[in-house]
Parts: C-alpha cells; structure tokens; sequence
C-alpha cells in the first residue's frame, strides 16, 4: 500500500487536473505567506485533508475553487469520482467518505 502522504499528493494532483478546478483553496498559513510575499512551498495543499480511521476507512475532504464560467454541480461530480477513482487505483478494497466543497470562484 501507499504511504498516507503520497497518497494525498497523488490526490491533490489529480483534483488540479479536473476540467473546472482552478486550484485547492488555500489555508491560513499560505494566504499569510502570500501577504509577507516569501515562497509558497510545493507541498502545500491547504484545502485538502486526507485521513485514514483505524477501521481502514479513508475521509476525503476537498475545498476547491472554480472556474466562474463552469457549473459547481458538474465539477463536484466529476472531482469526487476522480478522487474515488484514485483512492481505488492507491487502496483497492478500503472504504471511502469524500466530501467536495465549492469555495469560491475566479
């Protein structure tokens, strides 16, 4: 199985290549260091949490932002089954709960 944390970079990875998605939301610490104009690190991925329970369930909440001309119900759609599809190609078999919240737009 793949480690936790490559699997929320391969997630995160395959959410920003979803037609529609502008990017991950970001958190605090990057619109702070976005104020204080240093480097924003490539790691950061503010609006995605990826957990694993001790049953072996995967939790999958994603904060994206869209494109303003697309429809939040088709990107949704189609980001959670890019997700769902991923986390079966990392961790066949394991459960999931995915959770795709449109914040904004651009």
């Amino acid at each position: 199985m793949t480690s936790h944390t490559d699997i929320a970079a391969h997630i995160a990875t395959v959410i920003e290549q979803v037609p529609g998605v502008a990017f991950l939301k970001p958190d605090l610490s990057t619109r702070l260091r976005g104020a204080l104009n240093t480097a924003r690190p490539a790691h950061s991925r503010g609006g995605l949490e990826v957990r694993r329970a001790d049953e072996g369930t995967w939790t999958v909440r994603a904060d994206i932002v869209i494109h303003a001309d697309t429809r939040a119900v088709d990107i949704t759609r189609t980001t959670r089954l890019a997700i769902a599809a991923e986390l079966t190609r990392l961790a066949p078999g394991e459960p999931c709960r995915i959770t795709v919240t449109v914040t904004g737009t651009v």
